[in-house]
């Protein structure tokens, strides 16, 4: 392995990274973070803090998602109808789709948590808030769906976009009920939808 001295480190911080080698992006990023040449390669001297040990660089913990038991829980009447819990968005619109071609003149109301992988916790979409009902028309979401992969995203983009995207426009309405971790990250890693009895 070359060595390198720090003027060539330094350039490689503004070098197209392309254009580099596996090695010397390592030892980029590890300039442009304040770090040493041996930290960087992740072998730091006694002297020095490996960066599993500084807070602000060391990796993000990711939370598995609970395994999935049993897809569809079936649960008796008066309380939630049935949950699906999935990771195929395929799996969520048959769902949805099913729940609008059966609700009839009155609109069934479906429900979606998602699993945040950041936090380890269940986050709720479609909340509503002080002038609107939890939960959305199975007919408006079927629709909402059809219509961004009509524009030519996949199920499962299509199901993350609406379900981010429904999730920061909740964030931002002056009458939200919830937290502000309840944001929906792009890489959530399981869904429950269900109805209510």
């Amino acid at each position: 392995m070359a060595k390198y001295t720090e003027q060539d480190i330094a350039r490689f911080a503004r070098t197209n990274p392309e254009n580099l080698t596996d090695y010397q992006k390592r030892l980029a990023r590890g300039y442009t973070r304040g770090l040493s040449r041996s930290q960087s390669r992740g072998h730091a001297r006694p002297s020095e803090r490996p960066i599993s040990r500084i807070p602000e660089l060391a990796r993000e913990t990711r939370y598995k998602a609970p395994k999935i038991e049993k897809r569809v829980n079936k649960i008796g009447k008066g309380k939630v109808d049935k949950i699906v819990s999935t990771y195929s968005a395929s799996q969520v619109n048959r769902y949805v789709d099913r729940q609008a071609r059966t609700s009839g003149p009155t609109l069934k109301r479906v429900y979606l948590d998602v699993f945040n992988p950041h936090t380890g916790k269940w986050i709720s979409v479609y909340k509503g808030n002080r002038s609107s009902p939890h939960g959305i028309t199975a007919k408006e979401l079927q629709k909402r769906l059809q219509d961004r992969i009509a524009q030519g995203m996949t199920p499962d983009q299509a199901l993350r976009e609406e379900l981010t995207e429904a999730s920061q426009m909740a964030q931002d309405s002056d009458y939200h009920d919830s937290d502000e971790d309840d944001l929906v990250p792009y890489d959530f890693t399981q869904v429950r939808v269900y109805t209510l009895a």
